[in-house]
């Protein structure tokens, strides 16, 4: 048994044999079963050994091989996945999370279909063409109850009006109409009654040789714009009469302001337009146009315009900073209202409260620092203190009609607070009460800032004065 066991360590070693034994040229063996000595030829033995050897390391390395890789698969979730169960309510979970991850996408993919399904619907769907009507009768204010197939009852304001159509294809034709005055499903809030002469718009259709008439949008049902047109026009003139140019400038800048924020803001936000670039765009049209109105066209008011955008930056830091501390997005009943009724996704109704702070911010910094240089300018102010000191006046103002405006623009959202049965501290904690305290806060710490960067003296405010100015100042 030992001769055999050394003839194999020597053949696995790849090494020569004792020369006693080639020279013998046999390896003596023990026999199991008979006993006996039984002879064999080294050479032989070498060859066939070696062979079986080596194929059976090989076949070790490579089952090693695989079990490791199974192994490590098993442990990082790698290669084939191979995944290792300690017990049958393991696979259990596996085979519920799967099941769960199927429903989920499915769902997903229900999702998609039927929000596409809606906003298909929206982009082919088109408003029937509206014509000016005059009313030529209208009865009082009728209340309608109605029940729905889901038995539900509902409450309608409404009144019959006799029209005439006053243009397209059916002109000079009397139709009878019902119009509707309720603007809610609960019958509370009431658009203003129509009355004999008032022009109001209506589809008309044709069906079996009967005209119908229908006011499409109770909300833009009644022609308004004239009155508009003509207060716009005599607040202008009385802004001419009472402060000549100036007047016409501040008018001139009220009509800006007013088209940029309909227009810009939010017609080409909804058409596409990044709703944050909408906004840059308002606010920098917004700083150049009161910069030339308080200045005119000159360096001050370039100055004035590069110290007001370095206000404004510091407003956007300020908003984002407080909505990041006070883990807010910006969401007021406003923008929910909005991104709720809104068909088209692609608006980020999350930035817009942001805009809207950002553009109501840079119309009072620009007013601010603008009063401010003029103020300086005037009373030819020197120094850094001397300039501080004239813009608390101007700051305290602002301030004031700011916060009071904010504020009292938010009483209605502070109803539908409490009409939810809020306490007083889940009310100080609702985003939509948190963030229009944001808002008021944010544009007055901005507005503040005003004071000391326009009183540096890098920006040479006051130093030009006039000499009898300066004489003056130094007599007194």
């Amino acid at each position: 048994m030992l001769e055999s066991v050394f003839c194999f360590v020597y053949i696995i070693l790849d090494t020569k044999l004792p020369q006693s034994v080639y020279e013998c040229n046999i390896v003596k063996l023990p026999s199991k079963k008979y006993n006996k000595s039984a002879y064999i030829v080294v050479s032989e033995v070498e060859e066939v050994m070696k062979r079986s050897l080596i194929f059976l390391v090989i076949m070790i390395c490579i089952s090693s091989f695989f079990a490791c890789y199974a192994v490590q698969s098993g442990e990082d979730s790698s290669g084939d996945n191979t995944i290792y169960l300690d017990s049958l309510d393991q696979y259990e979970q596996i085979t519920n999370d799967k099941a769960k991850e199927d429903e989920n996408e499915q769902l997903r993919q229900m999702y998609e279909e039927y929000k596409k399904s809606i906003v298909d619907y929206y982009e082919s769907y088109e408003r029937p063409q509206t014509v000016r009507a005059k009313v030529v009768k209208a009865s009082a204010s009728n209340v309608e109850y109605n029940v729905s197939n889901y038995y539900s009852i509902s409450r309608l304001c409404t009144q019959d009006v006799t029209l005439e159509v006053l243009e397209g294809d059916y002109k000079g034709k009397e139709i009878e109409a019902k119009y509707v005055r309720t603007g809610d499903s609960l019958d509370n809030i009431h658009f203003a009654e129509i009355k004999e002469g008032d022009i109001v718009f209506v589809s008309v259709e044709e069906s079996g040789g009967e005209l119908t008439a229908s006011f499409s949008n109770s909300w833009a049902s009644v022609s308004r714009n004239g009155v508009v047109y003509i207060l716009i026009a005599l607040a202008i003139i009385l802004l001419m009469v009472y402060a000549g140019k100036k007047g016409l400038n501040a008018g001139l800048i009220s009509i800006i302001a007013g088209l940029f924020s309909v227009i810009v803001i939010t017609d080409f936000a909804f058409n596409g337009m990044s709703i944050a670039l909408a906004g840059l765009l308002y606010v920098l049209a917004l700083v150049v146009s009161i910069s030339f109105a308080h200045l005119k066209v000159s360096k001050l008011a370039f100055k004035s315009m590069l110290v007001s955008l370095i206000a404004i930056a510091i407003c956007v830091v300020l908003v984002v900073f407080t909505g990041f501390v006070s883990r807010t997005a910006g969401t007021t009943i406003e923008t929910a209202v909005v991104g709720e009724s809104i068909i088209l996704n692609e608006i980020k109704f999350e930035t817009l409260y942001y805009v809207i702070t950002l553009a109501i911010g840079a119309g009072f910094i620009t007013n601010t620092v603008c009063q401010l240089v003029s103020k300086i300018e005037r009373e030819c102010a020197q120094t850094f203190e001397e300039r501080l000191e004239l813009g608390k006046s101007v700051i305290l103002s602002n301030i004031t009609l700011l916060s009071i405006t904010l504020l009292a623009l938010y009483i209605p959202n502070h109803l539908l607070l409490l009409s939810n049965k809020l306490s007083a501290t889940e009310i100080s904690n609702a985003e939509p009460f948190v963030v229009e305290i944001l808002r008021v806060v944010n544009i007055a710490i901005s507005v503040i800032l005003c004071a000391p960067l326009v009183s540096f003296d890098k920006w040479g405010f006051g130093k030009k004065c006039l000499p009898e100015k300066n004489e003056v100042k130094n007599e007194q």
